[in-house]
């Protein structure tokens, strides 16, 4: 599959001006879809609907592969389309509250209209639900490291509630949503590397 960095309206390909055409493209550093009408403007974040909704105006049939453009992150969009919220600006609310003295998981909630539980961890796991009717109901975990009682890190990342059957725990081991765990698994090979 051929990959293309921006999808041009008046063409529907990857051909176009970035300087004077509409187009839709990846925010960078985000991975979700964003509008923006060349350089004049800013990119507007975007839901995968509203995407689909302004190819079908500019004359799209179909529905658009988005994985064709460079930088597409599907995780981070899904993120987006459930919430409204990017994963960064949800982690630096985290800071900014953190840093008044407030506790971030109430505006959170009220932030994305109670849509999932959100749950505050200093570990990764899965989260299982009590009752049948919660199975498959989106929690976020805002994770936070600790160092010496400080916060030096903190992380999000978002799944759907599983339920426990028959006693047995299926528990698979999670991965962050963002690099946060990357960048620590880099850290310990590095350190064990340089100990060796």
């Amino acid at each position: 599959m051929k990959t293309i960095f921006y999808l041009f309206l008046n063409t529907l390909s990857g051909k176009g001006n970035v300087i004077t055409d509409d187009y839709i493209g990846i925010i960078p550093v985000e991975g979700i879809l964003g509008y923006r009408a060349g350089l004049k403007s800013d990119y507007i974040p975007l839901t995968t609907e509203e995407a689909n909704n302004i190819l079908k105006k500019a004359g799209y049939r179909g529905n658009y592969n988005w994985n064709r453009l460079k930088f597409y992150d599907p995780i981070a969009q899904y993120f987006y389309d459930n919430f409204k919220i990017n994963h960064s600006s949800l982690i630096d609310l985290c800071y900014e509250k953190e840093d008044k003295g407030i506790d971030p998981i109430p505006v959170i909630r009220e932030l994305i209209r109670n849509k999932a539980d959100v749950i505050k961890s200093t570990k990764v796991v899965d989260f299982y639900c009590r009752n049948k009717k919660d199975k498959g109901r989106l929690y976020i975990v805002i994770l936070y490291e600790y160092y010496n009682d400080e916060i030096i890190g903190i992380d999000v990342f978002f799944d759907k509630y599983k339920q426990k059957k028959g006693g047995t725990q299926c528990r698979k081991k999670k991965k962050p949503y963002s690099t946060l765990q990357r960048r620590r698994e880099k850290l310990k090979s590095l350190l064990g590397r340089l100990q060796n």
